[in-house]
């Protein structure tokens, strides 16, 4: 019984990420500069609340949220520094430690992208209806839930 409910799981998972795939590219970054600008933006954040006057965000800081390596951290940094959606500043005592900004670019951008996301999600939602919209919410938190006792046994 349990075998066919991971097949079915397995079979409706990869349709949903090839079906994602066939999708024409509509926001202006990938999936993955989305989270570390949206990760930096959270980090900002948290120092504005608590008045910290920080000059940045450091790499650890989002090594530690991202849960990325430091290579691929370091890589995603590269193509968002290119791009001009972030600046890095050596800190003068120890030129080791680099923190890290969002530009105005990057704010703007980041912006944009979540406006794009939430009209998605919005439409998504609406077909779905709110009691199938709530459900799936609420199994999404669940398995969630279980895969974070799983993994951390």
């Amino acid at each position: 019984m349990t075998e066919d409910y991971g097949k079915q799981v397995f079979e409706i998972m990869g349709k949903i990420h090839r079906i994602t795939h066939l999708a024409k590219p509509v926001l202006k970054i990938s999936k993955g500069e989305f989270m570390m600008l949206t990760h930096i933006e959270m980090i900002m954040e948290k120092q504005k609340k608590e008045k910290d006057m920080a000059l940045g965000v450091s790499v650890t800081q989002i090594n530690k949220l991202s849960k990325a390596s430091r290579p691929a951290t370091s890589k995603m940094l590269n193509s968002l520094e290119d791009k001009n959606y972030i600046q890095r500043t050596v800190f003068k005592k120890d030129k080791r430690v680099v923190y890290i900004r969002m530009t105005e670019e990057g704010s703007r951008v980041l912006e944009e992208t979540k406006a794009q996301f939430g009209q998605f999600a919005e439409n998504i939602f609406l077909k779905l209806g709110e009691k199938d919209a709530t459900e799936l919410i609420r199994i999404f938190n669940k398995l969630y839930q279980i895969l974070s006792e799983e993994y951390t046994k």
